[in-house]
């Protein structure tokens, strides 16, 4: 309760300790010392008390000496068009209609996909980075780990693991992937919001680069929603 309370406090009187300003996709903006980056949260010092922020919740980071989040508008992708990264060699046909967010963070690319503009559900985030000695398989029992962490450290909530990390193939290349949700949250506003949601969470890797894919669901659509991305997350491949 405490934590949540000063997540609140955080999003309504911002405060600068710092030259860092986050903008969330709420439309509220924290400014404070960013003293974690991972790629799924970073980790804002407020008044002496970490609060942990989602890739998915950030809009942008201005002031950083790491550009953490560049991104552009979102713009929609007519024709379900290729998209290829060189400096990260992977390729993936962008699912179509869908409106799509280029960015780049301290750690590599990041691509957004959401059907509807102003909803983040259902949605797809792709990043790719550098994972040096790391499996498929490791990487996801790491972030599977890690979101029971932030679960907790944003409201005592925790992870419901529905299918948990196994090895998978794509276009003959191994990869994992685990499916959850999350639950017991101490507000109630919270779980409501969470209750209807699914994440699915793929991950490659090759020669030391790394690509997760995640999947953003309701719940109660998860299979038709799910359909209309199968076709994108089946056409990934290293190149």
């Amino acid at each position: 309760m405490y934590v949540l309370l000063i997540l609140v406090v955080a999003l309504l009187f911002p405060r600068n300790l710092s030259a860092e300003t986050i903008y969330l996709k709420s439309g509220k903006k924290v400014e404070g010392k960013i003293i974690e980056r991972t790629n799924s949260y970073i980790k804002v010092d407020f008044m002496g008390v970490p609060i942990t922020y989602f890739t998915n919740e950030i809009d942008k980071i201005e002031g950083s000496q790491e550009p953490w989040a560049v991104s552009a508008p979102l713009s929609p992708t007519l024709s379900g068009k290729l998209y290829v990264n060189e400096e990260y060699r992977f390729e993936i046909v962008e699912p179509k209609g869908w409106f799509t967010r280029d960015s780049k963070t301290d750690k590599g690319p990041v691509l957004r996909y959401q059907k509807v503009k102003d909803d983040k559900v259902p949605s797809l985030r792709l990043a790719a980075y550098r994972a040096f000695k790391n499996t498929a398989l490791e990487l996801a029992q790491k972030d599977l780990e890690q979101f029971r962490v932030s679960a907790k450290q944003i409201g005592g909530g925790e992870v419901a693991v529905i299918d948990a990390p196994q090895e998978i193939q794509i276009n003959n290349t191994k990869a994992a992937r685990f499916l959850i949700y999350y639950t017991n949250f101490a507000s109630q506003q919270e779980n409501d919001w969470w209750k209807n949601k699914r994440m699915l969470c793929y991950f490659f890797v090759k020669d030391n680069v790394a690509v997760t894919i995640t999947f953003f669901g309701h719940m109660d659509k998860f299979q038709e929603e799910w359909a209309e991305v199968e076709n994108t997350i089946n056409t990934f491949r290293f190149i």
